[in-house]
């Protein structure tokens, strides 16, 4: 009797088509996510202040505008394929500093007080662009980087 027992291989269900389809979705299901949220490209938001490969400009925003006020500065983008993040800080008190994240071509910053700002962009910025009429380009003062 024992030998019969030991020639005996056990049986395992088999699964359907619809069972093995749904188990292998999981799995990619699964990987998708955790690609997702390890993907660095993930993380909006992602400057870092004095980069070497960040944008960098420097902006007085007291000078007349047609278009913006006097604690305002207006980035302009011309082309599309703008997806971008700005850090910036008052140059006469570091403290006064924060970022926004952007899809957009353009932006109008509004920072607490009229002053001097260093503005720093990251991400795809294709260029900067001033046209003749709604642009700010007597507001800036350098491009630094």
């Amino acid at each position: 009797m024992q030998h019969f027992f030991s020639t005996i291989k056990p049986v395992t269900p088999r699964r359907n088509d619809v069972q093995v389809g749904v188990s292998k979705l999981s799995w990619v299901f699964a990987l998708m996510v955790m690609l997702f949220f390890l993907s660095p490209g993930t993380l909006q938001a992602a400057i870092t202040k004095g980069d070497p490969g960040n944008f960098i400009t420097t902006w007085d925003t007291t000078f007349y505008s047609n278009v913006t006020n006097n604690n305002q500065i207006r980035i302009l983008g011309s082309g599309g394929g703008y997806d971008y993040d700005v850090y910036w800080e008052n140059v006469a008190s570091s403290s006064m500093n924060g970022t926004t994240t952007t899809t957009s071509n353009d932006l109008i910053l509004t920072f607490p007080e009229p002053g001097i700002y260093r503005v720093e962009i990251a991400g795809a910025f294709p260029r900067i662009y001033f046209d003749l009429i709604s642009g700010d380009k007597q507001k800036i003062l350098e491009v630094n980087q």
